[in-house]
C-alpha cells in the first residue's frame, strides 16, 4: 500500500481503536488511514526512508541511554522526527512530529492541545509534562545527531 503523506509533512499519526487503523494527519489537515498498526505503519516509513523502526528505536535509545518511550528519527531530509506520547504498543499512542509543533497548551490536567505550524490545532489526551518531556528527548537528540559529539561515539 503507497503512503499518501510521503510528499507532504506528517505532522500526527495514531491507532483509531474504532476503525481498527492507523489514522495520519498532514499539514495541510488532510486525513489518511492505513489498514494496519501505528507500529506497522512507522516501520513501513522508516524502510521507505532506508531503515527500520528497530533501527531507529536502537539508535536513539543508545545516543540518550533511554529505554522507555524513544523517538523515531525517520528522515532528516523530509523532516519526520516523530515524538511519542505512550509505547507504540499501547492504545491511546499519538506520534507528534517534531518539526512541525509550534506550541503546546495545557487544556486541563489530562488534555492538551498542540499547535502546529501550519495553524492546525489537535487537542489530545495526554498530560502536557509527557509531552514536553518528550520535546525535551528529541531536542538532545538532535545536539547529538548534528553535534560534534557524533563523531566521538565510536
Amino acid at each position: 500500500m503507497k503512503l499518501h503523506c510521503f510528499n507532504n509533512i506528517e505532522i500526527l499519526a495514531y491507532f483509531d481503536t474504532n476503525k481498527q487503523s492507523t489514522s495520519v494527519l498532514n499539514e495541510y489537515g488532510k486525513l489518511y488511514s492505513y489498514n494496519y498498526s501505528l507500529k506497522n505503519y512507522v516501520n513501513r516509513l522508516c524502510i521507505r526512508y532506508g531503515s527500520t523502526l528497530d533501527g531507529r528505536v536502537e539508535a536513539f535509545r543508545e545516543l540518550l541511554g533511554v529505554s522507555q518511550k524513544p523517538c523515531i528519527f525517520v528522515s532528516d531530509i523530509d523532516k519526520i522526527f516523530y515524538i511519542p506520547t505512550r509505547s507504540l504498543y499501547t492504545n491511546g499512542c499519538f506520534l507528534i512530529n517534531y518539526y512541525t509543533i509550534q506550541k503546546v497548551i495545557k487544556i486541563t490536567e489530562y488534555s492538551t492541545t498542540i499547535i502546529f505550524v501550519s495553524g492546525i490545532e489537535y487537542t489530545i489526551q495526554e498530560n502536557i509534562r509527557v509531552i514536553k518531556r518528550q520535546i525535551a528527548r528529541a531536542e538532545k537528540f538532535l545536539e547529538i545527531y548534528y553535534g560534534s559529539d557524533r563523531k566521538n561515539f565510536l
